[in-house]
Order: structure tokens, then C-alpha cells, then sequence
């Protein structure tokens, strides 16, 4: 779903071929010296103090640990997603899909509550002014 880029493009195919020969593989499970690199850059980046990076190798893996690690913090099962959303495709994930077309299951063990994007230009509430705009916003999330 994600990693569809093209057809052979010739820009495509010589980043790959670049990248396999640096490194094909990777896990977590091991540390390699770009892995280091890029972590201690987004740590630079990030400006944050003792800043921690942790790695996945998808967006579903990302969204699953955010929603471990915020449910076991808050010690609550329940979560906001936001309306026609896509997550991943984990039991969790899946879970917390806001597009019944995409979340098959009612079954998910978090509390989901859907709201509106805040995205302007899109939605129910892409008409209104921004003072309009963030009291619907607030008034949906309650």
C-alpha cells in the first residue's frame, strides 16, 4: 500500500540499487553504523534533551509502539483517532482505522473516539473561519 513508487522508473531504480549496495537489511535487533548515524542526527535535529530514538520498520510498527507506549503511560485504553483515518494493518491498528472499510473488526481491545481531522481545507468543516473552525473542532472532540 505504502511502498508502491512507479514502474522502473530510472530515478527509482538507481536510488535502490544505490541503497543495496550500502545496505539491504537491517533490524532492530542489531546495531549497524548508519542506524547510529541517523539516530544521533535525529537527536541533533530534534533539539530535545536526552532524546531517545527508537526505530521500526513500518508505520504500522511505529503506530502500534506510540499506542503502547501512550495507553500504558496514561494507564487508559482509550485513544483518539481521527475520522476516515488509516493506521496499519495490526490487531491494534486496525483497531483504530476510523474507515469501516479498512477496520473489519469491532473487536479491538482500545476505546477509540473519532474526531475531525485538522486539516482546513478538507471535511464538514473546511467552510468555517478559524475561530468557527476550532470551536466546531473542540466541540466535536467533547
Amino acid at each position: 500500500l505504502t511502498t508502491m513508487t512507479a514502474h522502473a522508473l530510472p530515478e527509482v531504480t538507481k536510488a535502490v540499487g544505490e541503497q543495496a549496495g550500502r545496505i539491504l537489511h537491517s533490524s532492530t535487533l542489531y546495531l549497524n553504523r548508519p542506524m547510529v548515524e541517523l539516530a544521533e542526527r535525529i537527536v541533533h535535529l530534534s533539539g530535545i534533551p536526552d532524546a531517545r530514538v527508537f526505530f521500526t520498520t513500518s508505520g504500522t510498527e511505529a503506530n502500534d509502539t506510540a499506542l503502547l507506549l501512550a495507553t500504558t503511560y496514561r494507564r487508559t485504553n482509550t485513544v483518539l483517532a481521527m475520522r476516515n483515518s488509516y493506521h496499519g494493518r495490526s490487531f491494534s491498528a486496525v483497531g483504530i482505522t476510523g474507515n469501516r472499510g479498512w477496520s473489519p473488526t469491532s473487536l479491538s481491545p482500545l476505546q477509540t473516539l473519532y474526531v475531525h481531522g485538522g486539516v482546513r481545507t478538507r471535511g464538514p468543516f473546511a467552510s468555517l473561519d478559524d475561530h468557527d473552525f476550532v470551536a466546531a473542532c473542540v466541540d466535536d472532540l467533547k
